[in-house]
């Protein structure tokens, strides 16, 4: 029989069995918590099923504790401990600094001093904690690249060096470290470092395989690619591709459809729209406004999860709502170049009440918003309306350090200068930009 252990500091949790990874037998954790809260494997079979949104049975959950099949997803096992209050060590969801145990017998002659069971690590949760709020922080355009490359090197090294649960839980907190990173250079344009981020994730994703995470990370890096295509590697002074790199088009078609069967609901929504978005890139019309139709029908679609579970399993905070859907339908308009039926789904969005519209602190989000009136004011011949939004988007983005964004904003500039140079807003933006670029590049 195997050796009962007390498990943390001071030996409160247990007795458990010890796993070959060196953490409790989960299953025994589960079943231990179960019963102590009087709730039946029917029971947790109806609140673990509607956390997770698919159906399990009370005989799975009886194979899952006798078997110690506990899902290894990290989420999941997240949603297991919510449900029954156990402390996130129990199932690997915290430093192993704080797996301390202390064989039975020796616990209860009080004469021994628990010991840790393994060398000293990063604390992990720390990590978790850190990037989170980093998320967070992103949307309102504050970050930081610096302290997120140095955590990456940090965690990298301590991936390597560890192994078993210990090393997945490294790898799910690198996932969300490498996406973060893969946005916060592609914003500044270096679109190469963007995508090896993005690949990164994909690759400790694939190592995990969970399909939902895998999903979201082949969603970002044929973000990146499909906005690659479409910037270029010259936005830094300014210049955009005179026309998409197809081949880059076309490369993030294929992430997103592999990712596609494994995403969940509005994730799926979210990748339909990009594809709308690609399609009408290569102006392949019927099949982008059917992309789009088909996004419509996965607004508000999925569960209740944190802004951070979120981020990462549907490809952005709040998900696909109503007002990410209406943005996301005006970009494949704006491709499509139907930019006065743009118009008027952006002023469906500008309608938006009771939260479903853009949260008024999501910076980036609003100056996107701004950017794509811009794009369709141009398109529609409405200089002064494409003028104001333009600057206003400029000015956001100036602030919050998009360079990408920026370059786009200045070719727009180029073609209202074309069609309206003579006009004080224009003239304008014009300098503002020509100062952007000769303050910060040396253009201009």
């Amino acid at each position: 029989m195997a050796e009962m252990l007390f498990w943390g500091e001071n030996g409160e949790y247990g007795p458990f069995s010890c796993q070959e990874d060196g953490w409790p037998h989960a299953g025994e954790v589960v079943r231990f918590y179960r019963r102590k809260r009087k709730m039946s494997a029917e029971e947790l079979a109806k609140q673990y099923s509607r956390a997770i949104g698919t159906s399990v049975s009370a005989r799975w959950i009886l194979k899952m504790e006798q078997q110690n099949k506990v899902p290894a997803d990290i989420i999941r096992r997240r949603l297991l401990a919510n449900i029954l209050e156990i402390p996130s060590v129990l199932l690997g969801l915290a430093s192993l600094e704080s797996v301390v145990y202390q064989p039975l017998t020796e616990m209860k002659s009080q004469e021994t001093t628990p010991v840790l069971k393994h060398p000293p690590h990063l604390d992990i949760a720390s990590y978790e904690q850190h990037i989170q709020a980093r998320w967070l922080l992103s949307y309102t355009g504050e970050e930081s690249q610096e302290e997120v490359i140095v955590h990456i090197a940090e965690l990298e090294q301590c991936e390597r060096e560890s192994s078993g649960n210990f090393q997945r839980y490294v790898r799910s907190t690198l996932n969300s470290y490498y996406q973060l990173a893969s946005d916060i250079t592609r914003h500044q344009g270096d679109f190469a470092a963007a995508w090896m981020y993005a690949n990164q994730a994909v690759r400790v994703t694939r190592l995990l395989a969970i399909n939902d995470f895998l999903a979201a990370a082949l969603y970002r890096r044929g973000y990146i690619r499909l906005e690659w295509a479409i910037f270029g590697d010259n936005v830094a002074q300014g210049n955009m591709n005179r026309e998409p790199d197809k081949k880059k088009v076309y490369a993030a078609l294929s992430d997103f459809e592999e990712a596609l069967p494994q995403a969940r609901s509005q994730l799926k929504g979210a990748i339909w729209l990009e594809m709308s978005r690609a399609e009408g890139i290569l102006q392949r019309s019927n099949m982008s406004l059917s992309l789009v139709n088909k996004a419509e029908g996965m607004v508000d679609m999925g569960s209740s999860l944190s802004p951070h579970e979120q981020i990462l399993l549907e490809g952005a905070l709040n998900g696909l709502n109503e007002g990410m859907y209406l943005l996301g339908k005006a970009a494949s308009l704006i491709a499509l170049r139907r930019t006065a039926t743009a118009i008027d789904v952006l002023d469906d969005l500008d309608d938006l009440k009771n939260g479903k519209g853009i949260a008024r602190n999501q910076a980036r989000r609003l100056a996107y918003t701004d950017l794509l009136r811009a794009e369709a004011s141009l398109g529609d011949r409405d200089y002064i309306t494409a003028t104001v939004r333009a600057t206003s988007a400029f000015q956001t983005y100036r602030d919050i350090h998009t360079i990408e964004r920026i370059a786009n904003i200045n070719l727009i500039y180029k073609k209202l200068a074309e069609k309206h140079g003579n006009h004080p807003e224009v003239k304008n933006l014009g300098k503002l930009l020509a100062d952007y670029y000769k303050r910060s590049r040396g253009f201009h």
